[in-house]
């Protein structure tokens, strides 16, 4: 097998795959780091010369604390969701075009919006946020608005579709000090030439319906128009906690902090030790993308599966001199910390592992997932995702969240 040339799959590997590769070797662990905080023009800059060390020990209880995935609901795919100031669950059943509303013991609360095209319904949710207030902010890409959910009064809407500086491409990732959405760009067209394309993120004025761009930040690398393509391309990611816009580019080891009006007042940068794939890798992955075809389509032929995998394999090369990306997946959570997921060459699903950032920079530490289990929200010492069993069958559940300070 070529060391720059091993045929490879769909990309959608690139979406569902979140990494941040903070390990030195397999066969050696990594040599202590030493943090320095800086001050550059009222910026502070966090340095680790090497793999960052943890401070804390994180981990979820062994059982969730609630779960819904039978009787009066059946979930189908489940794609965003937010925990309320009272512990309950609101997410979006894509596949159902619905958005529900789960108790905090579990039960059905409530069919928030039905799907359609009406004052009160849905089509395609993209993001789901709650404000300080327990207000819910559902963006819905499919009608082109903005719907605020308060108690039970009826939703209130603001129209995206018609407003150029919105934009239905924007989605709510969270909120300003004064309640304030902030919108980052949720989509794009592979069709540019610029070697990376700009996403946007910006401050939305509810009682105008205007949005004001702040910054600008590396969204998507330009792919090639003819021949193959690296499936573990870079990208860009953003997030919003504690009122700042975070962004990151999966090449490089940096995030950085924006303030709701553009500002950078934090950068934290890091010296991971690059990881390359290898035929080993590329072999497990194989092994589990046939696993993960089979548990698909149940109904489907060997034949079939195989024609279907030999059709992706072909529009990809694997390029061995080229590391996987550090990161995928970057989230905020209520305690202003930024959640980092751990990239897991092996699956195109889910994330394995978080590692999680204190608002001041400093790596706090990993916390390891259920098998399954994709993170909706974290808030209030709980976690709400998404769990699937072994037939695909979709549950939201929350976790409790267990920290505890590592001594030294």
């Amino acid at each position: 097998m070529p060391t720059t040339g091993i045929r490879f799959m769909s990309v959608t590997i690139m979406a569902a795959s979140a990494a941040v590769l903070l390990m030195a070797c397999e066969n050696a662990p990594p040599a202590p780091s030493r943090m320095t905080v800086a001050d550059s023009a009222r910026v502070r800059i966090v340095t680790y010369d090497g793999t960052p060390e943890p401070t804390m020990r994180f981990s979820l209880a062994e059982e969730p604390s609630m779960r819904h995935g039978d009787g009066d609901y059946l979930f189908q795919m489940v794609s965003q969701g937010a925990l309320d100031t009272e512990g309950r669950a609101v997410v979006s059943d894509m596949r159902n075009q619905e958005l529900v509303r789960i108790a905090a013991d579990g039960s059905f609360d409530t069919l928030l919006a039905r799907g359609g095209r009406g004052p009160g319904e849905v089509a395609q949710v993209i993001s789901v946020d709650v404000r300080a207030d327990g207000s819910v902010l559902v963006g819905d890409r499919a009608n082109g608005k903005l719907m605020v959910f308060e108690d039970d009064a009826p939703p209130q809407s603001v129209s995206t579709a018609t407003q150029p500086q919105v934009s239905r491409w924007m989605r709510v990732a969270g909120v300003d000090e004064t309640g304030a959405p902030l919108l980052v760009t949720s989509a794009y067209t592979p069709d540019f030439e610029e070697p990376w394309l700009q996403g946007h993120m910006a401050r939305l004025d509810m009682s105008t319906v205007s949005a004001d761009t702040v910054a600008r930040y590396d969204m998507a690398a330009r792919r090639p128009s003819g021949g193959s393509m690296n499936p573990f391309g870079h990208f860009g990611r953003v997030t919003v906690s504690g009122h700042s816009f975070v962004s990151g580019r999966s090449d490089v080891p940096e995030l950085v902090w924006r303030r709701p009006d553009g500002t950078v007042h934090q950068i934290l940068r890091w010296e991971p030790e690059p990881i390359y794939p290898t035929e080993a890798d590329w072999d497990e992955f194989v092994t589990n993308l046939w696993d993960d075809m089979r548990r698909a389509n149940p109904g489907a032929s060997s034949a079939d599966i195989e024609r279907i995998i030999a059709q992706q394999l072909e529009r990809f090369e694997l390029r061995t001199d080229e590391p996987y990306p550090l990161f995928a997946d970057v989230r905020g959570d209520d305690e202003d910390r930024v959640w980092v997921g751990v990239f897991d060459h092996r699956t195109m699903r889910g994330v394995p592992a978080y590692d999680v950032i204190a608002p001041d920079g400093t790596w706090l530490g990993r916390v390891d997932l259920p098998a399954g289990f994709h993170v909706l929200d974290v808030r209030d010492g709980r976690v709400l995702g998404v769990l699937r069993d072994e037939m695909e069958v979709e549950s939201v559940a929350t976790y409790e969240l267990r920290t505890e300070e590592l001594g030294g």
